[in-house]
């Protein structure tokens, strides 16, 4: 991973983590291409609008997950 694309990450962080319904952000690949990946619980309108397909040069994907919880331990 560049150190371009990780200060488009880092950035991403900051700005979309405060998203209602983002889960994360990392860095993915789509078709041999870096990208930003960001998990969401459900696409809702307030994060199709706060969450641009392009930042920073790099192609945003939205992967909806569900809600992520931590699971206890057995």
């Amino acid at each position: 991973m560049g150190s371009i694309i990780k200060e488009a990450l880092s950035e991403a962080v900051e700005l979309w983590m405060d998203v209602e319904g983002v889960n994360g952000v990392a860095v993915s690949e789509k078709d041999g291409v870096e990208c930003l990946l960001v998990t969401v619980e459900t696409k809702t309108p307030e994060v199709l609008r706060s969450i641009p397909s392009m930042f920073k040069g790099y192609s945003v994907q939205i992967l909806v997950t569900g809600p992520i919880t931590a699971q206890e331990d057995k």
